[in-house]
């Protein structure tokens, strides 16, 4: 039930939150799997990680999260704004990622938003 992107569009979100099936008597919390590898490739280790990890889970955003430094930000920039960010993905740069590597989204939807 893990929520983390399979494809190359940006993640829709670092938290998301399902609501369980049946009643609808809870939800479940999920923090991105992937944020910890991203975080190790940015030369990022261990206590730092543990810190990012803890301010995302406590504050359902990367930004501010202590140690993170600003011009990393845009790695972890997700579709939806965080409740409580400011940061996101633009429509066209949703659009952008997605026809760099798939040569089908044709050029008419790109050129939308030059209008």
């Amino acid at each position: 039930m893990d929520c983390d992107t399979t494809g190359i569009e940006p993640d829709i979100a670092l938290v998301k939150y399902k609501l369980l099936a049946g009643k609808g008597d809870g939800t479940l919390k999920l923090v991105n799997h992937t944020i910890p590898e991203a975080l190790t490739h940015l030369g990022y280790k261990g206590e730092n990680n543990d810190a990012i990890l803890t301010y995302i889970n406590e504050h359902d955003m990367i930004e501010s999260a202590p140690g993170l430094k600003d011009a990393d930000l845009p790695v972890f920039d997700c579709a939806f704004k965080p409740f409580k960010g400011t940061r996101s993905v633009s429509p066209i740069g949703y659009i952008r990622m997605t026809a760099a590597c798939q040569p089908i989204v044709p050029d008419a939807l790109l050129a939308l938003h030059t209008r």
